[in-house]
């Protein structure tokens, strides 16, 4: 749509801006709700550039394993296009499972329930923050656009250089993503805030990740082990965010039924 910016003759890309300020995002509002809930917020911060790793390696190393066929780069450009895909071909399925290992693995370092659950809601605060911004930045971005149609939800490029140019009109896919996770983060912290209970993220989550769900649906991108459900199409993406909703409806049932 607007795929980059130009400052002193460099091109930055809106896909990187965007994923930059996300991170910014996530770690301003943690920070706040930390301060504000008396957790130690460098407890936290100090995990991020371990997520940003696992995060870059497994989204990078999903999308090789589906493109190429193969669990093991054959040769050194296949290492290095592990290391350094081309045009953002990451796969969401990878980030998926690496959000899966890094806040598991953290939640799972926190030994009181009450306090997994305080991190748990300020998570997730977090996250879907990023996700609004994150959205915004990705219709701007060329390298995650949705499927062709001329209804009246239609977008097209603002710029000569958008891939966007191609089509009459695209899904405005993220912007449905940032204006969920806008939705969902305020009823969310209404409830929390009314009933005055920790914890309750576990079902947000699996809202705002159904939201992910239909925004993938909507999205033009190569897809992997298709099949039909009551005439939708779903991929591995679906696959693999069906079981993380259900890990987290377990976790949910499991920590509502602790006692302290």
């Amino acid at each position: 749509m607007y795929p980059f910016i130009e400052l002193w003759w460099i091109k930055f890309s809106m896909t990187a801006i965007g994923i930059i300020l996300a991170f910014v995002t996530f770690l301003i509002v943690a920070y706040l709700l930390c301060k504000k809930t008396h957790q130690d917020f460098y407890k936290l911060f100090f995990q991020v550039p371990w997520w940003i790793m696992v995060a870059y390696f497994l989204w990078s190393y999903v999308s090789f394993i589906l493109v190429q066929g193969s669990f093991f780069p054959s040769s050194w450009s296949d290492f290095l296009l592990i290391l350094f895909p081309k045009n953002y071909s990451i796969h969401f399925v990878g980030l998926m499972i690496a959000a899966l290992i890094t806040i598991g693995s953290f939640l799972a370092s926190i030994k009181r329930i009450e306090n997994k659950k305080i991190r748990a809601d300020i998570l997730f605060s977090g996250i879907s923050s990023a996700c609004i911004v994150l959205g915004v930045f990705f219709v701007l971005g060329d390298h995650f656009i949705g499927e062709p149609t001329d209804s009246f939800l239609a977008i097209q490029a603002l710029s000569p250089e958008s891939n966007l140019t191609k089509f009459n009109g695209v899904y405005p896919v993220w912007l449905f993503l940032s204006f969920w996770a806008l939705v969902v983060h305020v009823i969310f912290n209404s409830i929390r805030i009314f009933f005055k209970k920790n914890g309750i993220w576990m079902l947000w989550f699996v809202a705002l990740i159904l939201v992910l769900d239909i925004c993938f649906y909507f999205q033009s991108y190569p897809k992997y082990g298709v099949s039909s459900l009551f005439g939708f199409s779903l991929d591995i993406k679906h696959y693999i965010s069906f079981f993380l909703m259900v890990i987290l409806i377990v976790c949910y049932w499991k920590w509502s039924k602790t006692k302290f």
